[in-house]
């Protein structure tokens, strides 16, 4: 299940959004942590949050990012 947390957004202020875990988003494609990073790197999918920006050091995603790279991997594949 995607975390619902609040964030602060330099022209949006606050506001509670779904924030989806690497391996929520690897789940969702069908594919391996690793083939997401890769995936990333590539140019083929997007985020929201780089690793270096939060404390699990992941990729994360919110419900934008969640949704196009759903659409781009279907279309993809």
């Amino acid at each position: 299940m995607p975390d619902k947390v609040t964030q602060k957004y330099h022209f949006g202020g606050w506001q509670e959004v779904l924030i989806y875990s690497e391996q929520e988003m690897a789940d969702a494609l069908g594919i391996s942590r690793n083939e997401l990073r890769r995936a990333i790197a590539d140019g083929l999918l997007s985020y929201h949050a780089h690793p270096k920006s939060n404390a699990l050091r992941e990729y994360q995603f919110n419900q934008i990012s969640y949704d196009n790279n759903l659409r781009k991997w279907s279309q993809k594949n």
